[in-house]
Formats: C-alpha cells, sequence, structure tokens
C-alpha cells in the first residue's frame, strides 16, 4: 500500500511520481500482489487525477 502520494508530489514532481506509479503497476501486475494507492481528489489537480486513473483501477470509498 502506498499512502501520501500527494506528498511525493508536492516534495518532488508529479511526472517523477507518475513514472515511479507506472513501475510499481507493471511490477505487481506480475505478481500474484496488489498495489493500493490512496490519493486525496481534494489535493491533487484535475489532470493529476485524470493521469492516475488512466494508470490505475479506481476503487472509490
Amino acid at each position: 500500500m502506498l499512502d501520501g502520494v500527494e506528498y511525493l508530489v508536492s516534495s518532488i514532481s508529479f511526472d517523477a511520481v507518475l513514472k515511479f506509479l507506472r513501475r510499481l503497476v507493471d511490477h505487481t501486475s506480475e505478481s500474484p500482489f496488489v498495489l493500493l494507492v490512496s490519493v486525496s481528489t481534494k489535493t491533487m489537480k484535475e489532470q493529476e487525477i485524470k493521469n492516475l486513473e488512466r494508470e490505475m483501477e479506481v476503487l472509490a470509498f
């Protein structure tokens, strides 16, 4: 589970975090594990959220 994506984006950059998440998704898709990423839609730009949604399956709670 990865929590605090917003913090990573503010510390590094969205592009770097997206690249990192793509690599994690690739690695976990070849394994029996599940990758959970917690993101607050209130603290990120709409375009950034859309980019993340394209990369992963969305589970809303």
